[in-house]
């Protein structure tokens, strides 16, 4: 069902597009139930409510966003209370993304900036600042965006930025913000089992030719993290940040949601919209220059 997108012949039957909407609202309304649960909680130390509240809060905004940015206007389901929720109606794209911003603010004053795991697996403030960075440069709050992102690039001993691209994936990190471990230990990404080619003809996705040949050859995104694969009469590409394909004795590779270049760029687009060309520049070749 896949290859509709490709193809750009989706229907309303099409499964995958289906299941995006109804597995996202089902994630909202277990997010809900957390907000609720632990709001009226006696039991929970005040720490750990707040934790849990801050992390249920930055997951339905996460899941509003990306329903908003693939849909449109989405309902906004703050609650669980079925007979309200029965009758909402899709809301406006800029409500949903005010009502996200106005949630990850209360967020981003109940968590702390300490992770709670050493894997950086569960999300803390820089991480729903990330959020909050991504959607104020969504509705155009150019000033808000890059004093958000700067918050995050500032914590610069948590978040030391890093040249080396052949670390940047690896689990342990320190560019990167939040990810999420595999199931069992041993196990990789999925982006790896997917992407990396192993045998040909290819079964699965490749690069397109043109972006492949869109890199400058002294690019190092292009040497680095583009795999080849070829037989006696053509040659393929893959996606190759991700080095592991199969199980290893312990998990080297954990799938990234949120990193340090991201906030980067968000902060150069802020300021170049609101004139800062240099500082723009100087985000920007931060990057660039890496690559």
């Amino acid at each position: 069902t896949m290859d509709d997108c490709n193809k750009n012949t989706l229907i309303p039957s099409n499964t995958t597009v289906g299941s995006w909407w109804e597995n996202a609202y089902k994630l909202i309304y277990s997010a809900n139930s957390i907000i609720e649960r632990c709001e009226e909680s006696t039991s929970l130390v005040e720490g750990d409510k707040n934790q849990l509240i801050a992390e249920a809060l930055f997951v339905r905004s996460l899941l509003h966003f990306n329903l908003a940015r693939v849909y449109g206007d989405v309902p906004y389901i703050p609650s669980t209370d079925y007979q309200i929720n029965a009758k909402i109606s899709r809301t406006a794209e800029i409500t949903v993304y005010q009502k996200i911003i106005e949630d990850l603010l209360i967020a981003s004053d109940l968590i702390e900036l300490d992770y709670i795991t050493n894997d950086r697996t569960r999300p803390n403030k820089a991480v729903v600042l990330a959020l909050l960075a991504k959607v104020y440069l969504q509705v155009q709050n150019w000033e808000s965006a890059r004093d958000t992102a700067n918050m995050i690039i500032n914590q610069s001993e948590m978040y030391p930025w890093n040249d080396n691209l052949d670390l940047i994936f690896l689990k342990e990190s320190k560019t990167t913000l939040w990810q999420w471990a595999p199931k069992y230990d041993g196990y990789n990404t999925r982006e790896g089992q997917s992407y990396i080619l192993i045998a040909t003809p290819p079964v699965s996705v490749t690069l397109n030719q043109m972006l492949v040949d869109s890199f400058d050859p002294s690019d190092l995104r292009r040497s680095k993290w583009i795999g080849t694969i070829s037989d006696d009469s053509q040659r393929w590409y893959f996606p190759f940040k991700y080095k592991q394909k199969n199980q290893t004795a312990s998990s080297q590779e954990y799938s990234i949601v949120f990193r340090l270049a991201e906030q980067y760029l968000i902060r150069s687009r802020a300021k170049l919209e609101l004139g800062d060309i240099q500082g723009s520049l100087a985000d920007l070749n931060k990057v660039h220059k890496r690559a």
